[in-house]
């Protein structure tokens, strides 16, 4: 399911910031847009609001950021509220502050869907899921094969890591079962033994942040495969970090 409470969006009314408003609004998150903190402060002390996601415009809001965020959070009460940089690719001071803020998603122009609804899903997950996990994830979103048995079926790839992946299909396997997936990659083509963990499916919609598909386990992965799907991961979410 979505954040109960609204994703805050901070920047001027330009055409990026209108946009993204509209993608955040269409994946099912409620919106609040201002053009500052101090503007979104007052607001949510007038109408007790309380924020699971920034999404900071860069470099407008880059001054002073770290003081900012804190004092934000303190008066609205939004403690553990994450954040997320976007706009055109900042500068290396720019960076800096934001870092030095505590913020370490990004979303830079231009991104997809998928890009933003993984972003998203991160801000809100609990921070110690990321501390438990095995493998560096990162979003993709790249045509997929999948193979059960005789039957070939399209899908998208939409998260991966070396541990498994998740593919967005609105026909998944059935838990448990075991596939084949195949999907490229700059350094070439990856073809992997799988394991079906879980499904995401209308009545069975157990992931309400994610797409409707399969999240796959691999099976024996090679040395080689495993290192090109981690350098393939780790390139990806340097372009989504601050």
């Amino acid at each position: 399911m979505k954040s109960e409470r609204p994703v805050l969006i901070v920047g001027d009314h330009n055409a990026h910031i209108n946009t993204m408003a509209e993608r955040v609004r269409d994946l099912g998150h409620s919106i609040v847009r201002m053009k500052s903190l101090d503007e979104a402060i007052n607001l949510a002390l007038e109408r007790h609001i309380t924020f699971a996601v920034a999404i900071l415009e860069v470099p407008s809001v880059a001054f002073h950021l770290r003081q900012a965020l804190e004092s934000f959070k303190d008066q609205t009460n939004s403690f553990d509220m994450r954040c997320i940089a976007t706009g055109t690719s900042p500068s290396d001071a720019d960076r800096s502050a934001l870092r030095e803020a505590g913020v370490s998603l990004a979303l830079w122009s231009p991104f997809e869907d998928t890009a933003l609804r993984f972003q998203l899903n991160s801000a809100l997950a609990p921070s110690q899921i990321e501390l438990l996990r095995s493998e560096l994830r990162a979003p993709f979103d790249i045509p997929a094969t999948v193979c059960a048995g005789s039957r070939i079926k399209r899908a998208t790839l939409y998260s991966l890591s070396a541990a498994g992946a998740y593919l967005k299909t609105p026909r998944p396997s059935m838990s448990g079962a075991q596939i084949k997936v195949a999907f490229p990659l700059p350094g070439g083509k990856v073809s992997a033994s799988c394991q079906v963990l879980y499904t995401n499916v209308p009545g069975n919609l157990s992931k309400g942040l994610l797409p409707m598909g399969m999240a796959v386990q691999f099976l024996g992965l090679g040395r080689q495969v495993g290192a090109a799907i981690r350098n393939s991961v780790e390139c990806r979410s340097a372009e989504l970090s601050v």
